[in-house]
């Protein structure tokens, strides 16, 4: 199989489960928050955005061990006389 095809299915499934994420945030919060006046509007509006933040946190997560390690290592410099 091509190189192209297989990139191409990789977008297609990146983008396809963006826009189901999306839509299902958009429906979600639509049904709670359906009373404007309490915010819900910008709520809606954000919800295609979800996605990206919850990915772009999950990117972040791969520092988690290093930012401990450097925690501990601090902890134990600070402990020494």
């Amino acid at each position: 199989m091509p190189e192209w095809i297989i990139v191409a299915l990789i977008v297609y499934g990146v983008v396809a489960t963006y826009i189901l994420l999306g839509g299902f945030l958009f429906y979600w919060l639509s049904e709670v928050y359906d009373d404007t006046r309490t915010g819900g509007a910008r709520a809606i509006l954000l919800a295609p955005f979800w996605p990206l933040f919850l990915l772009f946190l999950l990117y972040q997560l791969r520092h988690l061990p290093r930012w401990i390690a450097d925690l501990i290592e601090t902890a134990d410099l600070r402990r020494k006389p």
